[in-house]
Order: structure tokens, then C-alpha cells, then sequence
């Protein structure tokens, strides 16, 4: 759990420097069980993390993201 939280920090903290999303507007994230969540910056670009698969129980989002980051490769982080 503490690999995720520092994780989750490190791409918030990219998202926030590189996308410029201080200030200039709104980062939405939302959580779809487990350990993915779906990151839309301010300027619209769409980030999918640990997206896992249905076996995990959880139904699997309808997202089309711009990029997916996987933390570690087993099948209910990875499932690309």
C-alpha cells in the first residue's frame, strides 16, 4: 500500500508540474476499485492508472485514455 500512495504522489506531482495544472483549472480523478483510478488534467488529457482485470470483481471502465501507467506487473494492475 505504501508503494501505491508514493506512486499515486509521483504521478500527481508529474501531472501537476507538467500539465501546468495549478491555477489554470481542474484535475478530476476518479477511482474504479482496486487500485485504478482515471486522471483528467486541466487541459484534458486522460491518464489510466493500474487498470485490472475482470477477475479482480470490479466492472471494467469504459475510459479511452491518452496514456496508462501500470505499477507493477501482476494481472490486477496491468490488465492493458
Amino acid at each position: 500500500m505504501k508503494k501505491l500512495i508514493v506512486a499515486l504522489g509521483l504521478v500527481l506531482g508529474f501531472v501537476f508540474s507538467s500539465f501546468n495544472a495549478w491555477g489554470a483549472g481542474k484535475v478530476k480523478i476518479r477511482w474504479f476499485g482496486h487500485s485504478c483510478f482515471f486522471i483528467t488534467t486541466s487541459k484534458g488529457t486522460k491518464i489510466l492508472i493500474d487498470p485490472f482485470s475482470p477477475d479482480v470483481g470490479y466492472p471494467i471502465p469504459k475510459v479511452e485514455p491518452d496514456l496508462v501507467l501500470i505499477s507493477h506487473e501482476h494481472s490486477d494492475h496491468n490488465y492493458v
